[in-house]
């Protein structure tokens, strides 16, 4: 299952607005309600203590279900995805993918760092599956999946079914919308792979240069390739420290075979040979130390890159496998990076026992550039 796909997205517009609209049908009590503010929350549940999953603006239209006191029970609007764990779902050759287990709570995010929706599954029922992001499976929510907006901020206008077309055109809008920001985010995604790819490239060839393994001729092309392509500091300096070191082994190799060739009478000449040989050996090996130096200085140093947000007051970084970093630092306003795909260096403080969660505090940020053309 890939992230994105032109008709991964036609499937969620189709099957959202049949959902959606067969719920304004079935249910004559529900009523169409207008949003009277801009930037208004949508929220897990009916308080301020549940997350925020998206806003809506002034004139969108929403589904009331009914009322919980100061807040109204909405429909979830169309463009709207869900996460399941891929454990909870059974998917056979030929069969629609089924619910596995009993009571599954939907969640907003691939992870459980947010609480889940109040919408449950049961056993058995079918689901449609969008995508795969690490363990996780990004879902179509069913019609009977409902949020929470503040009721002072939703004008209600009347039966739902009398405003079925303008619904209808909203969601539409909406997922020309989405399908639009999910091509950014798949570039961006793609991006963040790239550049994780040639980092991990560079510490596998580290591990040959320093064993003095490998063809150097087939290294340094590979390694000289990365420094023109990373946008990371830290693998460019590493990669062009290795080519330090590749070019003394080259020298070295050369110097050696010179000297398995030279006449054994010219005794002066082989003595400056075996000099100019024992030179760049001893080059060779400051530099390796001084390689092997580096290597366990950036064993210290957390590394990762993805996207900053915010979540609970918290600042994370959401890496393009799905996990998630806490973020600290006493250098940078984190607030000024939200939405954008970084690359970080610093020390892990903290590794949370019962959760697995690694706490990091930032001690490099970088933006990551967008690809040029990419698309």
């Amino acid at each position: 299952m890939g992230i994105y796909h032109p008709a991964m997205w036609m499937r969620i517009k189709v099957v959202t607005l049949l959902l959606l609209l067969s719920g304004v049908a079935a249910a004559a009590e529900e009523t169409a309600g207008r949003v009277t503010g801009d930037k208004v929350r949508v929220r897990a549940g009916p308080g301020t203590r549940h997350a925020v999953l998206l806003e809506v603006n002034r004139d969108d239209l929403l589904v009331v279900l009914g009322r919980e006191g100061q807040w109204s029970r909405v429909r979830v609007p169309g463009g709207f995805v869900c996460f399941v764990h891929s454990s909870l779902v059974k998917v056979a050759e030929g069969a629609a993918p089924v619910i596995s287990a009993s009571r599954v709570r939907l969640r907003v995010t691939a992870g459980k760092e947010i609480l889940p929706l109040e919408t449950v599954l049961e056993r058995g029922e079918a689901i449609e599956i969008l995508a795969r992001e690490g363990e996780w499976l990004k879902i179509i929510p069913p019609a009977r999946t409902h949020l929470y907006i503040f009721a002072r901020y939703v004008e209600e206008l009347g039966p739902a079914r009398e405003y079925r077309k303008s619904l209808e055109r909203q969601a539409a809008a909406r997922h020309e919308s989405h399908t639009a920001a999910k091509t950014v985010e798949q570039r961006e995604s793609e991006e963040l792979a790239r550049q994780q790819v040639l980092s991990e490239d560079v510490v596998e060839m580290g591990k040959a240069v320093l064993a003095g393994e490998g063809d150097t001729g087939d290294l340094t092309a590979r390694l000289r390739t990365i420094t023109m392509e990373t946008s990371d500091d830290l693998t460019r300096g590493y990669a062009e420290s290795l080519l330090v070191l590749l070019g003394l082994r080259r020298e070295a190799e050369t110097l050696r075979d010179q000297l398995s060739r030279t006449d054994t009478e010219q005794e002066e000449e082989m003595a400056a040979l075996r000099a100019r040989v024992d030179a760049a050996e001893v080059r060779y090996k400051d530099e390796l130390k001084r390689i092997r130096t580096q290597r366990d200085l950036r064993k210290e140093a957390f590394r990762r890159f993805g996207l900053v947000e915010k979540r609970n007051g918290t600042f994370i970084l959401r890496m393009v496998d799905g996990r998630v970093v806490h973020l600290t630092s006493d250098r940078f306003r984190l607030s000024e990076y939200i939405g954008k795909s970084v690359g970080v260096v610093g020390r892990m403080i903290l590794t949370d026992p019962r959760t697995g969660v690694t706490h990091l505090k930032v001690e490099k940020l970088e933006i990551l550039p967008a690809r040029a053309g990419g698309g």
